[in-house]
This record gives C-alpha cells, sequence and structure tokens, in this order.
C-alpha cells in the first residue's frame, strides 16, 4: 500500500511540474512571436539614404564633374574681414 501511494505521490508531482512549465513556455512562445518594431529602422534607412545621397553629391562637385538636373547649385564667395 505504500508503494502505491508513494508512486501516485511522484506521479502527480511530476504531472504538476509540467504543468508548471507548459504554462511557463506558453507564455514565452507568445512573448516570441510578437511582431517586430520595424519602424525605427525604416526611419534609419531613410536618413542613411538621404546622408548618403548629399555625400555622393559633395563628393562629385568637390571632383569637378557635373551635378545631376535635379541638383540647383549656386556658389557664393565669403570675404574675409
Amino acid at each position: 500500500m505504500r508503494t502505491i501511494y508513494f508512486k501516485i505521490t511522484i506521479l502527480s508531482l511530476l504531472l504538476f511540474c509540467i504543468a508548471i512549465v507548459i504554462l511557463i513556455s506558453c507564455k514565452e512562445v507568445k512573448e516570441m512571436n510578437q511582431d517586430p518594431e520595424i519602424e525605427p529602422l525604416k526611419q534609419g534607412f531613410k536618413a542613411s539614404a538621404a546622408v548618403g545621397y548629399c555625400a555622393s553629391l559633395a563628393n562629385t562637385l568637390f571632383r569637378g564633374e557635373d551635378l545631376p538636373d535635379n541638383v540647383l547649385f549656386q556658389s557664393t564667395e565669403f570675404k574675409s574681414r
């Protein structure tokens, strides 16, 4: 009789532990299945594309090459005092 009680106790404890692990892992799976926030990444790509385009235009100008038709550049001379 004692061995049957001992086996039932171990079995119920094992089932309880398994249930707890399943409940905890389900919560973690829900957290991992959330959609990532990509809006900051999109904004970063837009900003770096704009900076890269400006740097390319400056490089073209420094080399003395012709700028594209959509770019207007007006040179001004600064007078030192």
